[in-house]
């Protein structure tokens, strides 16, 4: 669950990665889809590939986290976390790639509960 969690946050975040000029994915994407990380904004077919990377990198962990959960009873917490996840998941595949890659973070309900969570995890 926390897998799956963090790959969506990872999504919302793009667009303030790609602002910071930052890569947090694996690098080994940036040969093997031919990535320029400061093009990516502006380039569609470029935009295209690293979107439907994620997606399918998503979809995997989705399935993994499904099975490993078929006869598992969640905690209320973690029940909650997957369905947050999920609602998240299928708004993001609505979205076009360009979109994605230049929302705004601040406006992703997500990305605040998983920063909130982060700095309440440090405390």
């Amino acid at each position: 669950v926390g897998q799956s969690w963090r790959l969506v946050d990872l999504m919302l975040s793009l667009p303030a990665m790609l602002r910071a000029n930052a890569w947090m994915f694996p690098w080994e994407w940036k040969q093997e889809l031919a990535l320029d990380v400061a093009q990516l904004p502006n380039d569609t077919a470029m935009a295209e590939r690293l979107v439907a990377k994620l997606f399918e990198t998503l979809d995997n962990e989705r399935v993994h986290t499904r099975t490993a959960m078929e006869n598992v009873e969640l905690p209320p917490a973690l029940r909650l976390m997957w369905t947050l996840a999920e609602r998240d998941y299928r708004r993001l595949r609505k979205l076009p790639a360009q979109r994605l890659l230049t929302q705004a973070s601040r406006d992703n309900p997500l990305a605040r509960l998983w920063a909130a969570w982060r700095a309440a995890r440090k405390r």
